[in-house]
């Protein structure tokens, strides 16, 4: 069981990190829906989610 263990340990991070890109995102597609297309600021989010992997 300790290999299983360590299988979901790595599924737990791997979903953590696919949450927090989710969640990274959301804020673009707010930003383009309001069609403040504020190429700044999404350029900042999109940086932040590209140093997150």
């Amino acid at each position: 069981s300790r290999k299983k263990n360590k299988i979901n340990e790595k599924e737990k991070k791997n979903r953590a990190k696919k949450n927090e890109k989710k969640r990274l995102k959301k804020p673009i597609d707010k930003l383009k829906k309001t069609n403040n297309n504020d190429v700044d600021s999404i350029q900042k989010v999109k940086k932040k989610i590209k140093n997150k992997k």
